[in-house]
């Protein structure tokens, strides 16, 4: 018997600027940036999707904190060819695909 869920999706969206500022510092530069910040119009360049929690029909809610990105997998499948390439002397794309796609599964099983 199928059931009614509602899911709550949080989407975080990534966008970046250049900001200039007069500072005595780096760290005062860096502080300064980050209070002007929102001052500013970005123009999103990619985005992520998280599950922020579950409702079913019957009112029960599950919290499911995972992050789904393919920008990541694919940041994750580099990490792990350049380790295969570090630890053997040999870049393996086939070696960091196979990882990647046991990655996927585990966060597969853990969304369903």
């Amino acid at each position: 018997m199928k059931r009614k869920f509602t899911i709550s999706v949080c989407r975080t969206g990534y966008g970046h600027r250049d900001i200039e500022v007069e500072a005595e510092s780096q760290a005062q530069a860096e502080s300064l940036a980050l209070d002007e910040a929102g001052d500013y119009d970005y123009s999103e360049h990619s985005s992520e999707y998280s599950l922020e929690g579950v409702t079913d029909s019957s009112g029960e809610t599950a919290i499911t904190p995972i992050t789904i990105s393919a920008e990541n997998l694919e940041e994750v499948r580099g990490v792990i060819a350049n380790a295969f390439l570090k630890a053997t002397g040999d870049y393996s794309d086939r070696f960091a695909d196979s990882l990647l796609l046991d990655l996927e599964n585990l966060m597969d099983r853990l969304v369903n």
